[in-house]
């Protein structure tokens, strides 16, 4: 902070959940963001600090997933919040807020979610296999049973980070993203999976147009 205010930076931010962000900081000279929308607005440079992981378990965070779900960077909130910064994005099987799910996710959604809830993490993996590895086309049989197995092994582990954690609503960088996607005026490529679920292939298309 010292050394971007001796520069001649204008304005300086810090961003972060008041659990970390030091108290009296603000006598720096910085202005003080704890939601990330606000603060990554009209921004020029962004300067991400490295979370020491002996601190993802402390009373200081709920989890590292929380964490970086609030105040985690990637190029879409980038994008989205500062289009003329990315010359160019890729996007990866990516969901879409306000796109109507079809009937039969919602249903696989909640056998893996009822699993889950009753501590039956094997069968949470193994719903989410069949959904998300499978997909709607393939027996379990016709997969990789290796791709299969690190995956599950993957699954499993974000399913043990969970447990105890209560989810919170997730919060969007941008109102009304789904028009504001329509902004981004660089190449962007949409990639999704031939035996993607169709929700997800319907999503691409949409963005692809």
């Amino acid at each position: 902070i010292h050394g971007l205010t001796t520069l001649g930076v204008p304005e300086v931010r810090v961003i972060g959940p008041q659990t970390l962000v030091p108290v009296g900081v603000e006598a720096m000279g910085v202005r003080v963001f704890h939601d990330m929308r606000e603060g990554l607005r009209d921004t020029d440079v962004v300067v991400m600090l490295r979370l020491q992981n002996e601190r993802m378990n402390g009373a200081l965070l709920p989890s590292a997933q929380e964490y970086f779900k609030h105040y985690g960077l990637t190029l879409e909130k980038l994008a989205l919040a500062r289009p003329e910064l990315v010359s160019a994005l890729a996007l990866v099987a990516p969901g879409l807020p306000g796109h109507e799910w079809s009937q039969e996710l919602r249903d696989a959604w909640a056998e893996e979610e009822a699993a889950f809830e009753a501590g039956d993490l094997d069968a949470a993996v193994e719903a989410s296999l069949r959904t998300w590895v499978d997909g709607p086309r393939r027996r379990p049989e016709d997969v990789d049973p290796q791709v299969r197995a690190r995956v599950g092994e993957m699954q499993r582990r974000a399913y043990e980070l969970a447990v105890g954690v209560e989810e919170d609503e997730e919060e969007l960088l941008v109102d009304d993203l789904a028009q504001k996607l329509g902004e981004i005026q660089v190449p962007t490529l949409v990639l999704v999976g031939e035996e993607d679920q169709p929700d997800m292939q319907a999503i691409a298309g949409r963005l692809a147009r």
